[in-house]
């Protein structure tokens, strides 16, 4: 199996965008998981993928699709016990009615902060998910989708804390969620985030048990959460919310009452300031000690955290103070990515707001250059894992000794540091437990430079609070196993419209800008190293584009999602649609503008849209249906699979970005109607539910009849993996990310964890079945270990993984670099990692294992012979590529004679003795794969492996010019 280490597939940096999209429209909810997932497959399977995009699609398809097997097994006794006839309660009853409900709150404390804010502002602040979504500035859809994977996680939690024995806390919820009598008197929630003195009446919590019940026994308790009574108007102006209609469903946006306000102290007269309102936030820790230095962020609740945020860091007595705020509904937050407030300002009055942050992690550590000492005065970043709405903070600096703490960090971060005169660091992935201190050491880079100015509009005036970006990378949305290259500098202008960025690489680099209502702006600057570059940015009035988006029956469509840009950029725009389809994008570039629209059941559409600044456009969008699939789903017997969950797919170029998905459920009765299906395309059909096996049915064709989906039971899971993570002298590594995979993708996100302070790892229960075990840092190769074959309650002891000390290679070659991929190919034969450079370190490769290599080049018009090279622990080795012009040829391979093909296959292309170059292909979708190679003029043989058994040869004569196809079957 062809191991590629997983920093090698920023070669794709240009699709990874891509890839975090199709990650959200598959799978919301666990976005993050299927994008580490895809990546690991991608590793797996080996680089060198002349059509990235479509190749990683097709990973992405099969990741999502099997991320929900493992949950769904956990709830194949939901339903027992729950239909119990109501009685009057005991007093044993009502006291342990009273502990569950404190269980309940306690585990919605538990929930990570981003999922905990969505559950709180849900059901015990009684929001609708429309309102939900403009506070945390996220589409109505990412609303649901939270709101299922916090329910999912608290099943989990609560599951976990009762034996895995789910009646034992499900019964005693039954009377709670359906109202009854006699329930518990209100109490607080303990440890949240400004849980002091805040109440949770016994109607919000049944709120969130009825949710529980409906979604894990399956049966509907929306008619007791209605009984719920509106609470009273808040303190200070605010106004709090009815809960949203209780025959809601599931995917509908509601958008019914007024948000709810943070309970805030009593107004006081703002003393004489003018021109707005003062907010005085105060912040401590849970032990009650002040929050000192902790950044503030202030912005309105429909705003854009990037561009409209005030910011301002926390005094020695816990205190941020923000002056001038005019009348309306402000989200308050820190740069810890935790939950935020919502409050209230009429305009005249000071307001002070009491928060108390969550526990979170802990991060201590040192910081030092390249010899190893410590450097004063660093500043850290952090960022959530997987968010792509918040690009990584400042959230604190070293002090003389080179030293920093960061309190209150998500349990799930990236930490990284930069500081004048030397390139940033590589950003380490941090997963640990709220409470637990991490001991981190951070090495700075190269000597690098500094970048300062000043951002204006259009008429010179200077801008605040403009963000600008600069240098290669991404900001957010960090998903690698192990850590992530450096980050680009993120930084904001002050009062002034001036800026400061350190860190910055030396040569010739990106920069992108952006201010509210301005059109973002991009350019370059040369920098040098221990230098300072000066910048000038002057932003443009932005364009606007209005429009309704209406189904392919004319009706206009609410809660579409209408995007403009990639969602890592800071020029990403994004709408959902209103219950009259219409629909605003601001601030927006000038020019033909890319206007994508989707929805779950009416279809997508996509135009381009001729924008003007300083004006608006109309963008009207028409959403496309297509021809419907129909079928059944039954088991071995032939007996109907009710609530299965279908997922389609098809791949073309006639379908919008390539890709077309629809998910659906089976009825009672099993039958399945699939709507909108692309036409003229096959599809692929995946099923799955509690209990059963997937099923994928690939080549399916719409119009051929009703399909029948036959699926097994599945086994039970019942193995472990457990083992130890050293390095190369056997010391015993913490915080190292560790994977299990079995080559299925068929994980749930608890199965890529870190090791312990001993190094420790282990997973499990597991389905039997062939496992693999990765683990891998930022500084050295992935190490594997399997697959090895599990048989029903077995054990897995894989002792010690070892890591070793890797080198680098770096690629020397001249010419239009675009479209090249750079493969590192290992003795054996095997892709061993590519890069480009397009990659965050340009033209060199991740950490690679010493030994012996081959260095190849994949492009669409320029080859290269493969060069032999040798790996040196520590060491950075040059090697020089002659690129010339190549002809294009196309090698078609047909798997047709094979009952079941491998899920990828290596092409290894030889002119004689030397090996020329590496390519793969993958047969998930169909038995068939075709690939593109650019070879110059000659004889060749390509050969075909999967893993180490070669497949097929064949002969290959490339002429001057492109010639027919050439057609390799699989025997």
């Amino acid at each position: 199996m062809n191991i590629v280490p997983p920093g090698d597939l920023q070669r794709l940096l240009a699709e990874e965008p891509f890839v975090r999209l199709l990650a959200h429209t598959l799978l919301a909810e666990e976005a993050d998981e299927v994008v580490q997932q895809t990546w690991l497959h991608a590793m797996r399977a080996g680089g060198g993928v002349a059509e990235p995009r479509s190749w990683l699609a097709r990973i992405a398809w099969n990741v999502a699709h099997n991320l929900r097997r493992s949950r769904r097994r956990r709830e194949r006794h939901e339903r027992d016990g729950i239909d119990a006839p109501v009685a009057v309660p005991s007093s044993a009853e009502l006291l342990e009615r009273e502990e569950r409900r404190r269980q309940l709150v306690e585990a919605v404390d538990r929930l990570p902060p981003h999922l905990r804010a969505a559950v709180l502002l849900r059901y015990f602040e009684g929001l609708p998910p429309r309102r939900i979504a403009s506070q945390l500035g996220l589409s109505v859809t990412a609303v649901w989708n939270q709101l299922r994977r916090a329910l999912q996680l608290l099943r989990e939690d609560l599951d976990g804390r009762h034996g895995g024995d789910r009646r034992a806390w499900l019964l005693p919820l039954v009377p709670l969620a359906g109202g009854a009598p006699g329930g518990p008197s209100p109490s607080p929630v303990p440890g949240g985030p400004g849980s002091e003195g805040l109440v949770v009446p016994k109607a919000k919590v049944v709120a969130v048990a009825a949710m529980l019940l409906a979604s894990a026994g399956g049966i509907t308790l929306w008619a007791a959460a209605s009984c719920v009574n509106a609470p009273e108007p808040a303190a200070g102006g605010g106004v709090t919310a009815s809960p949203a209609p209780p025959d809601a469903p599931p995917d509908a946006p509601a958008d019914a009452g007024q948000p709810a306000v943070e309970a805030l102290r009593t107004p006081v007269p703002l003393g004489g300031t003018a021109g707005g309102a003062a907010l005085v936030v105060h912040l401590r820790h849970g032990d009650k000690t002040a929050a000192a230095d902790v950044g503030v962020l202030v912005m309105p609740v429909r705003g854009d955290r990037r561009v409209d945020a005030l910011r301002r860091r926390t005094d020695a007595k816990g205190e941020a103070r923000f002056d001038g705020l005019p009348a309306g509904r402000f989200h308050v937050a820190t740069d810890r990515c935790d939950v935020g407030k919502l409050v209230v300002t009429d305009g005249t009055k000071a307001t002070e707001l009491e928060y108390e942050l969550p526990v979170g992690m802990t991060l201590k550590g040192l910081v030092v250059d390249r010899t190893g000492a410590p450097v004063a005065n660093a500043s850290l970043d952090l960022a959530p894992l997987g968010n792509t709405d918040i690009d990584a903070e400042v959230v604190a600096a070293t002090g003389a000794d080179g030293r920093f703490v960061v309190r209150v960090a998500e349990t799930h971060a990236y930490l990284g540091a930069r500081a004048t005169g030397h390139a940033s660091s590589l950003l380490q992935s941090v997963t640990g437990a709220a409470g637990e201190t991490v001991e981190l050491r951070v090495q700075l880079g190269a000597p690098a430079g500094t970048v300062s100015g000043t951002v204006v509009d259009a008429d010179d005036r200077p801008v605040p609070r403009a963000i600008l970006r600069i240098g290669a990378g991404q900001a957010c949305g960090f998903n690698a196993v192990a850590g992530h290259p450096p980050a680009p500098a993120t930084v904001h202008t002050d009062d002034e419209g001036k800026f400061v960025a350190v860190g910055i690489n030396p040569g010739t680099q990106p920069v992108v800008a952006r201010a509210a209502a301005t059109a973002p702006w991009r350019g370059t600057c040369e920098v040098t190293a221990n230098g300072t570059t000066t910048l000038r940015v002057q932003l443009g009035r932005g364009a606007t584009i209005r429009g309704t988006v209406r189904d392919a029956a004319g009706a206009p469509v609410a809660g579409a999602t209408v995007e403009v840009g990639d969602m890592l950029d800071v020029a990403h725009f994004v709408a959902a649609t209103s219950a009259d389809g219409a629909y605003e994008l601001t601030g927006l570039a000038a020019g033909d503008i890319q206007v994508l629209v989707r929805h779950e059941t009416a279809g997508r559409a996509e135009r381009v849209v001729a924008t003007t600044a300083g004006t608006a456009a109309r963008g009207d969008l028409q959403l496309a249906s297509g021809p419907q699939l129909r079928g059944r789903v039954v088991d071995e017997t032939g007996a109907a699979v009710a609530k299965a969950a279908l997922e389609c797919r098809a791949f073309g170029k006639g379908i919008p970005q390539g890709m077309w998905l629809q998910r659906v459920r089976s009825d009672a009765e099993g039958n399945f109607v699939v709507p909108n299906c692309p036409v003229g395309a096959r599809l692929t059909v995946e099923v799955r539910t509690s209990g059963i096996e997937p099923l994928t049915r690939s080549d399916v064709d719409p119009g051929a009849g009703p399909l029948e989906l036959r699926v097994k039971h599945a086994v039970a899971a019942s193995v472990t993996i457990r083992g130890m993570v050293a390095d190369s002298t056997g010391k015993p590594l913490a915080n190292v990310r560790v994977m299990a995979d079995d080559g299925k993708g068929s994980r749930d996100p608890s199965l890529t964890k870190s090791t312990g302070p001993d190094g420790r790892f282990e997973f499990g229960p597991l389905p039997p079945g062939e496992w693999r075990v990765f683990a891998a840092t930022p500084l050295h190769p992935t190490a594997a270990r399997g697959p090895k074959e599990l048989a029903a309650n077995a054990t897995w002891d894989v002792e010690t993984v070892q890591l070793v000390e890797g080198g680098t290679v770096r690629a020397l070659a001249e010419g239009d670099l675009a479209d090249v991929v750079f493969v590192v190919v290992d003795a054996a034969g095997h892709s061993a990692g590519s890069f480009s450079n397009n990659g965050p370190t340009p033209l060199v490769s991740r950490p690679l294992a010493p030994g012996a290599y081959h260095l190849a080049v994949l492009a669409k018009t320029l080859t290269a012979d493969a060069a032999p090279f040798s790996v040196e622990a520590g060491k950075q080795t040059t090697v020089s590529l002659q690129l010339r012009a190549g002809v294009r040829q196309q090698v078609d391979v047909v798997a047709d004679a094979l009952a079941s093909p491998p899920q990828g296959a290596t092409l290894r292309v030889h002119r004689g003795k030397d090996l020329v170059t590496v390519s793969t292909c993958s047969f998930r979708e169909s038995k068939r794969a075709t690939k593109e190679l650019c070879l110059p003029p000659g004889e060749y043989r390509i050969a075909v492996f999967d893993g180490d058994r070669q497949l097929a040869t064949a002969e290959v004569r490339v002429a001057a010019t492109e010639s027919a196809p050439v057609r390799i079957e699989l025997r």
